[in-house]
């Protein structure tokens, strides 16, 4: 399956669908819609209340990965993921990176968007922001020039989901020459002390279960669900 691109219904990019089309796929004004193709070429529509599950009774549950550009979070969506597919150019994420997991202990279904980092695509972050239970944010730990672009990134998608949506800082790319040990990193960020910061190499996998427990935790806690240490 391969991802081909977003839209959003009736937005500036015109996107419209006549009434059975709409009430077929379930979506409304502002929703997004998911094209992907399959194996046999043929191009598939699907919203993400319509993405096939196979497992009916798990709640679907949202999250975002979101930070500065090359910061790993393109690696972070497909090491989390069972199944994902990515929209980029030239090495980059332009579009954004979809990944699907069902988590170990069968609470929830999750649907994991990665966002692009680039500021020209601050419009995309918001887009892919809106609905999420809660947020991954990337940063590179070698490069403590793009925490400012961090910080804004996650202003802008905390405005379009909630200012207390739980939030998982991950201090990446640990495995390099200069890189920051995760609490000096949860100090040049001034995020807030509360705010885990979990250091990690997406590239190897490390930390990453950590880091997505955590928020599950959190997002469980405001959910009133019980997991256990799988996710």
């Amino acid at each position: 399956m391969k991802l081909l691109g977003v839209a959003r219904i009736s937005d500036k990019n015109r996107i419209t669908l006549a009434k059975d089309v709409r009430d077929k796929l379930k979506v409304d004004s502002g929703d997004l819609l998911l094209f992907f193709e399959d194996d046999n070429g043929n191009v598939l529509v699907c919203t993400e209340n319509t993405l096939p599950s196979g497992k009916a009774d798990l709640e679907v549950l949202k999250l975002l990965v979101t930070g500065p550009y090359n910061a790993g979070k393109s690696t972070v969506v497909s090491k989390v993921s069972k199944r994902a597919a990515s929209i980029e150019a030239l090495g980059t994420t332009v579009g954004f990176d979809f990944g699907r997991k069902y988590d170990e202990v069968n609470v929830f279904d999750l649907h994991i968007f990665g966002t692009p980092g680039h500021t020209r695509f601050a419009f995309l972050q918001e887009i892919l922001a809106q609905g999420s239970a809660g947020i991954l944010l990337v940063v590179d730990s070698t490069n403590p020039e793009t925490f400012g672009l961090a910080r804004d990134i996650l202003y802008r998608v905390k405005r379009e989901i909630s200012e207390d949506a739980p939030v998982v800082i991950l201090a990446n790319k640990q495995d390099l020459e200069g890189a920051l040990k995760p609490e000096d990193v949860a100090k040049q960020l001034s995020i807030g002390v509360d705010v885990p910061v979990v250091g990690t190499v997406a590239t190897q996998s490390q930390g990453l279960r950590e880091a997505l427990q955590l928020l599950l935790e959190q997002v469980s806690k405001i959910r009133g669900k019980e997991i256990g240490k799988g996710a």
